[in-house]
């Protein structure tokens, strides 16, 4: 399968960035630059054109214009009889200032092509637009209307002042600066590219070597791990998180080894005590009713071992769904209680009660008897011969709170915390108690489903189970 490479896709993704800012620079700068050339123009065109109104008067009908513009000595144009002379010129940049006169569409002086557009414009806010001239050259206008100065009319005329500057010289500027920002933008774009490269190259080192170590991980080479310590900040937390997960695997797969182990002995004993029970009870002498209740006792064994087995798969698969019902969990602890009596009476042992309220839960029915299954199974699987179990339940608060004791002399103070852990099974049980170490660990994740907590302690050489679940009528959302 052809995968991706992840460096190109960055690589790649960079390098179209990279253009399009660059485009976009290039874009701003022609707009900016094209702008500030057409402003100039038009305020040198816009000079000059208040330069001619301001000299212009009239004169013996004729228009009379100075200039100041034009470099050396002051010049001007003197009046003529065919009032069509044109006259050129020359400003600071070197370029062409055509200038034309006209009253009320008579021509008063300069070239007749040059006409204003028309629209009122005044010298304060001449008018400014694109034009042509006669051989097709690019040309910027300007014009205004205003009434100068007269020496021998006594009714003054509104006079138009039209004039024109060639846009060649700022059009190849414009040209020429483009081309400027291509190269310049195209080399630019190159060096930044080769620095791209070079740069994710060694940026994106660490991210293969860490590839290279996870591909590196053999299930057959347990115990090795991925070292984060010289990893980058960004790396190193996918680092640990890959190591928690090989832990996490690991342990799940020896726990899943020891299980299965676990299991099958489970099994493999109860089906060797039917077998047993069944051909006693085939043989001489043999009681079938006594063997009917033994073989009842022994499936019950089976059927919890099996139900641990089944519930750890669904809570693993997140399957679990608790419902929310009233349950009498007193009655339900006597009849467990009483499927196990011929089991604790065959170990002689006796079983105690105490309740102070009603003793009714808010729970899952289904998920509740599985916990007390498995608690008074441990209780009686646990308990050496002639031990006496206690069961207590009371109200506290708005939790009910339940007590399993029994007599657990091979365990030790500080197993108390271990007891939840899946697999975990005390090296000094019983023989009755070797469980496959899921009971209480499916306990403790099926109480908190429920909104309830377990939590176990050892005094004085007995264990003792504490189990809190909300009460009857308790407002509480399971999730």
């Amino acid at each position: 399968m052809n995968r991706p490479s992840l460096r190109r896709q960055v690589v790649v993704t960079a390098i179209l960035v990279t253009g399009l800012i660059g485009f976009g620079g290039m874009v701003v700068v022609q707009v900016l630059f094209e702008r500030r050339l057409r402003q100039d123009l038009d305020d040198l065109l816009v000079a000059n054109l208040r330069g001619v109104a301001a000299a212009s008067e009239f004169e013996d009908a004729p228009v009379f214009v100075t200039s100041s513009e034009h470099r050396g000595p002051k010049r001007t144009e003197p009046p003529t009889v065919n009032m069509g002379r044109q006259f050129t010129l020359r400003h600071r940049g070197g370029m062409d200032l055509v200038v034309a006169a006209w009253e009320e569409g008579r021509l008063l002086h300069g070239p007749s092509w040059l006409v204003a557009p028309g629209g009122h414009s005044s010298v304060a806010r001449p008018g400014l637009l694109d034009g042509v001239g006669p051989s097709g050259m690019p040309l910027r206008l300007a014009w205004a209307s205003f009434v100068p100065h007269d020496d021998h009319r006594g009714q003054p005329r509104m006079v138009t002042i039209v004039c024109a500057l060639p846009t060649q010289d700022r059009d190849r500027n414009l040209k020429d600066l483009m081309q400027v920002l291509v190269i310049t933008g195209l080399l630019t774009g190159l060096a930044a590219t080769i620095s791209l490269v070079l740069a994710l190259r060694r940026a994106l080192q660490p991210l293969s070597r860490l590839a290279d170590d996870i591909t590196a991980l053999d299930p057959g080479r347990p115990g090795r791990r991925l070292e984060s310590s010289a990893m980058a900040k960004e790396l190193a937390p996918l680092a640990e998180r890959v190591n928690d997960l090989c832990d996490r695997l690991e342990t799940a797969h020896g726990l899943a080894s020891s299980i299965r182990g676990v299991a099958a002995h489970e099994l493999r004993t109860p089906l060797a005590g039917l077998r047993a029970t069944i051909e006693v009870a085939q043989g001489a002498g043999g009681d079938p009713e006594e063997a009917l209740v033994t073989c009842h006792g022994i499936t019950l064994q089976m059927q919890s071992r099996v139900d641990n087995l089944l519930i750890a798969a669904r809570l693993d698969a997140g399957q679990m769904t608790p419902r929310r019902e009233e349950v009498d969990v007193r009655a339900l602890l006597e009849g467990l209680w009483t499927d196990q009596a011929t089991r604790a009476q065959t170990r002689g042992l006796t079983a105690t009660w105490q309740q102070d309220g009603d003793a009714l839960a808010e729970a899952d029915p289904e998920a509740l008897r599985m916990v007390f299954t498995n608690l008074v199974d441990n209780s009686v699987s646990h308990s050496p011969v002639g031990g006496v179990l206690e069961f207590a339940l009371r109200e506290d608060g708005a939790f009910l709170l339940v007590t399993v004791a029994n007599p657990a002399p091979a365990l030790e103070p500080g197993n108390a915390a271990r007891i939840f852990a899946r697999g975990w099974r005390n090296a000094g049980g019983t023989d009755e108690g070797r469980h496959a170490g899921l009971g209480m660990a499916i306990c403790r994740e099926l109480v908190g489903l429920m909104r309830g907590t377990i939590t176990a302690r050892i005094e004085a050489g007995r264990l003792l189970i504490d189990l809190r679940l909300p009460s009857a009528g308790t407002e509480l959302q399971y999730w």
